[in-house]
């Protein structure tokens, strides 16, 4: 015989077999255990012991015949079923494959539940229905527990769960097939448990299971074993199970190839935007960063480190995610995890000697490239990764940026003298330090770039062209010269750096100027006879520097006057200083004395001193003064425009006596003179304002809200920032000011500023939002929840869904916030206005008539173009039927599976996202201060609530019914704190029967698992 008629014969003894369950009015009641007697009473005469033998067997002597018979058929079925990978247009009718899950959930529902300890399978409500014995039995469940025996012993059958685990596992073991396929969708999950329970329950498990155990783990794929695993660690999972669980669980990134993608992927959908799954994210990165107890740090991370790098090539969202990961490792271990990092990480921009092969495995003349052209690019790719997908000061962007300064700026500028198109060779660098600088608090960095405006690479190694054009690394060839600056570069690198030093904030820039001036102006530059050229060029660079900030960005210098003035004035007193210096030495030289030549033939003085020196301070004074003098006027100038403080008035002052010595003194250079003398008069005149010329009043400024007013300017300036740390530090540059309850913040500009920002798709820039708004919320709470509460109502519809969302969460994260503080008017508007928002059924006007718009465009094509042509409408129709999506009679079957798509709203209605969304936040406020809550709005909501359950009974309206049980649960739990008595009065005794009929109701009819489980916890308790 055929496999084919076998499979067939089989299938059709199988269907006789479930004649019970498919058509249960042939038993003789619906009770649990009828269902068992009806297939015993069905079984193969041969497969029946002789009466005589067995006069009456016990229910479960009949349930395990029932499973061992289920079980041979199945493993019969599997045998004799073709491969799919073999005859790949293999078809089975519906009524078969309905024969087979209703044997597999036989095998499941009465044999691996029973016989299982509690908690270590999810509850039957969360299992997904496959066959109408699936359903009879969910039916019985209510009057018969599956977990007990009927002789109340509550023992467990390990004989059956042995021969399930026997016959099961060859089957899934199988190529795919109709059988196979279906045992692996129904007891995969299944098996892990019964193995779990033979391998490790206290009573009944042994070594030699212990080995089958982790051996079946071990053949099972990681994406496979992943959904798995997961949803058997749950709170009621027993200890003796939970333990070996998590522990292979997080030993998987260490023993298996990939194991970090694959667990990276099973917690996000790669091809879903990641701010959309930062929570699943959170939990992705807590189970990688975390050390399984069977192994050391070191072991650990050294494995997986590579594995998260490799990650950061991948293209699109799983990049991001594993950028994520290790920004957040790096957040809980600081330096502990750099070694496992940073070499793979940074060596390649900056190599280390060791890189270099020994001398003796390398010819002369022989270029050694240490890093090519595209492992460069992946460098600076996963670098520029890693610092986006971080706040802008988390410790690991600080660390890298802080050491790779001196290589993205040589890489930048060597990229750009050689015209390389690469953008991850001359913008991304350019993008890495401008953000770097931005957040720098220091001046620090742009001091070692300054002072090696040439790098080109470190002692042993060079940045060079590669053969395709871009950059590579290569051996420093110590027996060439070093190449020479020329004036080219300087010219070039000039605006570059100013660029960064730009980029700055005000007190950074203004620091790294007047330190630059003290060093050039003061003599703090000197040329060794060992710097050579090189010095001097790079002297000339810092000159350049200085001119092209004085020529075109000496308005910023402005905004920390008094700092600027102090630096003019060390400089106008040197100077002065020096020309005194210099007349007393001409004056002598012209007459001298005899004490004065006597000291000259003793030795006491050098005749040297009495020789005029082409070289020395007052060859470059004019130099100096003038940069000085320039710096003073760009001060003075713009004293009408802006505020100027008592302070800075009283420090121009200081500078009279050196301006009236150089404008009086006769060898000083003309124009010198004349600009001194005008300097000074307009200073004296004391025509400069204390005050805003619209002020009558004159008042000092506060040193401190001009600071916090500059703080501010800087945050506003960072939010519109392309970048997403510098954003991020924006909204932590706000928050500050907030904490600090700051004059310069205006709760409702900023409000509506924070409310804007939330459809940032960031979901660094979002959650730092939500952050602040709670902030913000902490210090003014009537103002802020005012605006969110009518952005969020959203009455003129303005705001898309995903948008009201996210205030909802902004919402109901000020309130939990506020905690016992959200009562009275606070507590009465959002609890009003949540009330109205959950339970209304108004029409969204404007959405309906876009769609209204929509049809009528469309009838009017088709009337231009014709109808469909009915030929072909026919074979569409058909071809549905066919595929299954379609009945014979035209109706649309309808599956029972859930998608996004079920939770959206019938156009023009108020979308059941936005109402699950205002119950959660109702829910939150009775949570925090339920006794705050005005009794008219509990009421309210709880009327809301019981209508939900009672008339919204369709499908997509599941997680409004979910947020409606979880509404009244909170009301109860808030309002019973206060004690039983404070509950009674808001809520009397026959409102509570009525909770409780209503919640019973539910759990009886309602169509969805969740809800059934969430109404029948609170039921119970309530009841108690």
């Amino acid at each position: 015989m055929s496999n084919q008629k076998i499979f067939q014969k089989t299938l059709s003894t199988a269907a006789t077999f479930l004649q019970p369950v498919f058509k249960p009015q042939n038993a003789p009641t619906r009770h649990h255990t009828s269902i068992i007697e009806s297939l015993y009473e069905s079984l193969p005469k041969n497969d029946l012991p002789d009466s005589s033998s067995v006069e009456n067997p016990s229910y479960d002597t009949k349930s395990s015949r029932v499973i061992i018979y289920a079980l041979s058929l199945l493993s019969k079925l599997n045998e004799s079923a073709t491969s799919k990978n073999s005859s790949p247009e293999a078809l089975f009718a519906p009524r078969d494959q309905r024969t087979i899950l209703g044997l597999a959930d036989l095998v499941l529902l009465e044999g691996i539940y029973p016989n299982t300890t509690s908690g270590i399978l999810p509850p039957l409500d969360r299992r997904t229905k496959s066959s109408g014995y699936f359903s009879q039995i969910q039916a019985a469940a209510a009057a018969a527990s599956l977990s007990q025996h009927t002789d109340g012993s509550g023992r467990h059958n390990v004989e059956i769960l042995a021969a399930i685990v026997d016959n099961i596992q060859p089957i899934l073991a199988t190529a795919s097939n109709e059988v196979s396929d279906a045992v692996r969708e129904r007891l995969q999950m299944d098996l892990v448990a019964c193995l779990g329970e033979l391998a490790f329950n206290p009573q009944t498990g042994s070594e030699e299971w212990q080995k089958r155990f982790y051996s079946a783990l071990d053949n099972i794929q990681t994406p496979i074993l992943l959904p798995l695993l997961v949803p058997l660690i749950l709170p009621t999972t027993p200890p003796w199970f939970q333990k070996p669980l998590t522990t292979y669980l997080s030993s998987i990134p260490l023993t298996r190839l990939g194991g970090v993608k694959d667990e990276l992927t099973f917690f996000i959908d790669p091809t879903k935007e990641i701010p959309t799954q930062r929570i699943a994210l959170q939990q992705a990165s807590k189970l990688i960063g975390s050390v399984p107890a069977s192994s050391s740090p070191d072991q650990y991370f050294s494995v997986i480190a590579p594995q998260l790098l490799e990650l950061l090539d991948e293209t699109g969202n799983l990049g991001l995610a594993a950028s994520v990961v290790i920004n957040d490792v790096f957040e809980r271990r600081k330096k502990g995890v750099e070694k496992y990092f940073f070499p793979r990480l940074l060596r390649p921009l900056r190599p280390t000697k060791s890189q270099i092969p020994p001398a003796d495995e390398v010819e002369d003349g022989d270029i050694i490239t240490l890093t090519e052209e595209e492992d460069l690019e992946k460098t600076i790719n996963r670098i520029s990764s890693l610092f986006l997908s971080s706040n802008g000061q988390s410790y690991l962007a600080s660390r890298i940026l802080g050491t790779l300064t001196l290589p993205l700026w040589g890489l930048w500028q060597f990229a750009v003298s050689i015209k390389a198109t690469g953008s991850a060779f001359t913008k991304t660098p350019q993008d890495l330090l401008t953000a770097y600088m931005k957040l720098k608090p220091s001046s620090t960095a742009l001091d070692e770039i300054v002072q090696n405006f040439g790098y080109n690479g470190d002692e042993h190694w060079i940045f060079t062209r590669g053969e395709m054009g871009q950059v590579k690394i290569v051996v420093r060839d110590t027996s060439l010269p070093s190449k020479t600056v020329e004036i080219t570069d300087i010219e070039e690198r000039t605006p570059n750096f100013i660029s960064l030093a730009l980029a700055t904030n005000d007190d950074v820039f203004t620091d790294f100027f007047l330190n630059l001036c003290r060093r050039w102006l003061g003599g703090g530059f000197t040329i060794s006879a060992e710097g050579g050229d090189r010095a001097a060029f790079g002297l000339l660079f810092q000159l350049k520097v200085l001119e092209g900030i004085l020529e075109h960005h000496s308005e910023r210098l402005t905004r920390r006057p008094e700092q600027v003035i102090i630096l003019v004035k060390e400089i106008l007193d040197s100077h002065v200083r020096t020309l005194k210096k210099e007349k007393e030495r001409l004056e002598a030289l012209q007459n001298p004395s005899m004490n004065t030549l006597g000291r000259i033939m003793n030795g006491e003085e050098d005749f040297n001193n009495f020789v005029t020196d082409d070289n020395d301070e007052t060859s470059s004074g004019g130099d100096a003064i003038g940069i000085a003098l320039q710096l003073l006027n760009s001060i003075v100038s713009t004293s009408f425009s802006r505020t100027v403080s008592e302070q800075e008035k009283k420090l121009l002052s200081t500078l009279q006596p050196s301006l009236r010595y150089l404008s009086s003194e006769r060898g000083v250079d003309g124009s010198i003179a004349s600009l001194t003398r005008s300097l000074g008069l307009f200073i004296s005149t004391q025509d400069i304002p204390l005050t805003d010329p619209m002020d009558g009043e004159v008042k000092p400024v506060d040193e401190k809200v001009s600071k916090q007013q500059q703080t501010l300017q800087t945050a506003l300036l960072y939010l519109q920032d392309q970048m997403v740390p510098i954003r991020a530090h924006g909204l932590e540059m706000l928050k500050e000011l907030i904490r600090e309850r700051s004059s310069v913040i205006d709760v409702q500009t900023i409000t509506k500023l924070l409310i804007d920002m939330l459809q940032d798709k960031e979901s660094f820039v979002y959650l730092g939002v939500v952050k602040t708004l709670c902030e913000l919320t902490d210090k003014h709470p009537g103002t802020v929840i005012g605006m969110l509460v009518a952005v969020y109502v959203d009455e003129e519809e303005k705001m898309g869904i995903d948008e009201r969302l996210k205030v909802g969460e902004a919402l109901m994260g000020t309130v939990q916030r506020l905690g016992e503080t959200a009562v009275g008017k606070i507590a009465e508007e959002v609890g009003n206005v949540m009330v109205g928002l959950a339970g209304r059924r108004k029409r969204r006007y404007k959405e309906a008539d876009e769609v209204k718009k929509e049809n009528e465009a469309a009838a009017r094509r088709i009337k231009k173009e014709g109808e469909m042509d009915e030929e072909y409408r026919k074979v569409l129709n058909e071809a549905r039927v066919e595929a299954g999506l379609d009945t014979t009679d035209g109706k649309v079957k309808v599956e029972e599976v859930e998608d996004d798509e079920q939770w959206i709203s019938k156009v023009g209605e108020e979308d059941y996202r936005v109402r699950t969304s205002a119950l959660s936040v109702l829910g939150v406020l009775f949570e925090t201060n339920a006794a705050g809550v005005p009794v008219g709005v509990t009421i309210a909501a709880v009327e809301v609530a019981l209508r939900i359950l009672e008339l919204e009974r369709g499908k997509e309206q599941a997680s409004v019914r979910r947020a409606a049980v979880h509404l009244i649960s909170s009301i109860l739990n808030g309002l019973e704190k206060r004690g039983t008595v404070e509950l009674l009065k808001v809520i009397p005794r026959e409102r509570l029967e009525d909770i409780v009929r209503v919640l019973g109701y539910a759990r009886a009819t309602d169509d969805d698992g969740l809800v059934r489980e969430q109404a029948g916890v609170l039921v119970e308790a309530l009841t108690e």
